[in-house]
């Protein structure tokens, strides 16, 4: 049973009651629910649960003598009566505390992992070009230079005991001097069965002339090791060399040092980071407002909007609550969000303004949208699907297209688009503070490779209109704007359309399901309405005002 029924209910015993001890006379009939009082003079009725009081007065300007109307609460004290309604309900719901809290912060907690854990990326060390990386190693050679000169060609076998680490290889021998011939009989040994320990070389001496130092080998390597372009032409040279100098002893050694990690790859795994934090952030950011429109939708679905209002409850105080209620609800969790960011050091140093800004503009945007609703579950979904698609996916595919030169001029504009969602509008911030140095740098290179695009320069300024500050200004209007069109709908402008499925009167009067009292209090409050005006009519009573945001006619 929610409060408001509760105020209800004690309202109809506090009535009950009094029609019994005859305080205020009997109730006549023909009026339903109007109470005759016996006293002629004002009574003032003190409430000592609230600041406030409220004055009992005898109508009898109107014909109706003996009717009192409690009446003397202002605007404010039924915003707070209906704060402190949204405040007790918000301490009874576990269930939005967990949607609205605790899932958002686990969700930004495992997007801070992924993005700042440790990089994969890693320069490769330095490598010393040993035998010992190619352990038993089957190579074949050919026994003779193919190019022979009788005077000075020393057989390949000399050549071999001077090889680093001979003992390591297994080889082959061939006397093949055709050099198409050996080349198909080095293919042939590589594919010999078995293939373990696989082949990643071999030599075709050409020259060998340990006189006039004339020497021209021939390296056949599988490639399939990115390392053998190295290591089998050195160990060849040092060969060489060793057998040049008759010293078997002389050692020529390399150690190779790779070139650090390309600029590229470094800003693929910085945008794939970013990413994963967006697509967390933008969950994160979406559970928010299905908190709120749940709220909204169940109250509208069981008509207990409709009941405040009959009851007395301006339609400004009603939404200015909700409104207030709503925000301070919402910064909970964008507060602990911003904590968890500093606490990994997150490298977005205005990540904290788009974020406080966000449960301004969410919320009066919102209520907008829970006008398509009718019920509380599609709403849920649908709004939970529409910022998750505008935060996580519109802005992922925007940062894409961005990326690309081809499709450049596209993103440039769908950007602006995105605007039009409050959850775009902060994980786009978000992308912008961490990537901006790669967007602008990307953009330059396509610039320069590829004029005939038309591309438009990137500026590199953070508060450029490009990029932060069209976010920033899209929040803030976001706020004032949602506002005036949620003021516009409530308005009386929209009277014509109180009967459609998207307004509170959804159901026809005769089949809503409403008590008899609800019934007669509604009916009375139009007729008092149209002899008095817009008054707000409550009923003063102990501990009524300070638990609901409406009074009832007395």
């Amino acid at each position: 049973m929610t409060t408001l029924e509760e105020v209800f209910i004690n309202i109809n015993d506090d009535l009950h009651n009094t029609e019994k001890s005859g305080k205020f006379g009997t109730v006549n009939g023909s009026e339903g629910t109007s109470l005759k009082g016996t006293a002629e003079k004002d009574v003032a009725v003190e409430n000592h649960n609230q600041s406030g009081s409220f004055e009992v007065d005898k109508d009898s300007a109107d014909g109706e003598e003996g009717e009192y109307l409690v009446r003397g609460s202002g605007c404010c004290t039924t915003v707070q009566a209906s704060i402190i309604k949204r405040w007790n309900i918000y301490k009874r719901d576990y269930c939005g505390f967990i949607c609205q809290v605790i899932s958002p912060l686990i969700l930004i907690f495992l997007g801070l992992l992924l993005s700042s854990g440790p990089s994969k990326l890693h320069q490769s060390p330095p490598k010393f070009l040993s035998t010992a990386f190619y352990p038993q190693q089957r190579i074949m050679l050919n026994e003779y230079p193919t190019y022979e000169d009788a005077a000075h060609t020393m057989p390949v076998a000399d050549m071999w005991e001077n090889f680093p680490n001979k003992t390591d290889f297994d080889v082959t021998w061939t006397n093949t001097s055709d050099y198409f011939q050996m080349y198909d009989e080095f293919y042939e040994f590589r594919n010999e069965e078995p293939l373990f320990p696989y082949r990643y070389g071999s030599y075709q001496v050409f020259q060998a002339d340990n006189v006039t130092q004339q020497w021209q080998v021939y390296n056949y390597l599988n490639i399939t090791s990115q390392d053998v372009t190295a290591f089998y032409p050195q160990w060849m040279y040092q060969t060489i060399l060793r057998t040049a100098t008759g010293n078997p002893d002389f050692t020529f050694n390399i150690t190779t040092t790779p070139f650090p990690v390309f600029y590229a790859f470094k800003a693929r795994e910085q945008a794939a980071r970013t990413l994963d934090y967006v697509f967390m952030l933008s969950i994160a950011l979406a559970l928010i407002p299905c908190v709120v429109v749940s709220f909204i939708l169940n109250e509208r679905e069981k008509q207990l909007k409709h009941q405040q209002l009959i009851s007395g409850m301006s339609m400004f105080g009603y939404w200015a609550a909700n409104v207030i209620s709503d925000i301070v609800a919402s910064f909970v969790p964008i507060l602990l969000i911003i904590l968890l960011n500093y606490a990994f050091s997150s490298d977005t140093p205005y990540g904290w303004m788009f974020l406080c800004l966000y449960p301004l503009a969410v919320i009066p945007f919102s209520y907008i949208t829970s006008f398509i609703f009718t019920d509380d579950t599609s709403a849920q979904i649908c709004t939970l699907f529409l910022h998750f698609l505008a935060g996580g996916a519109f802005t992922a595919v925007i940062y894409v297209l961005q990326l690309l030169p081809i499709t450049a001029n596209l993103g440039d504009t769908l950007r602006y688009f995105g605007l039009i969602f409050p959850s775009f509008c902060v994980t786009h911030a978000f992308i912008l503070s961490k990537d901006l140095p790669t967007l602008v740098k990307t953009r330059a290179g396509a610039i320069s490779d590829q004029p005939d695009l038309d591309l438009m320069e990137w500026p590199d300024d953070e508060w450029a209109w490009f990029n932060l500050k069209a976010d920033l200004v899209a929040l803030i209007v976001h706020f004032c704007f949602g506002l005036i069109v949620l003021g516009i709908i409530e308005s009386p402008l929209f009277d014509a359309c109180k009967d459609c499925a998207c307004c509170d009167k959804a159901t026809d009067r005769d089949v809503m399901d409403m008590d008899e009292d609800m019934t007669e209090a509604e009916r009375l409050y139009d007729e008092r309405r149209k002899k008095m005006g817009a008054k707000a009519l409550f009923r003063g009573g102990s501990g009524l005002a300070d638990t609901a945001a409406s009074g009832l006619v007395a």
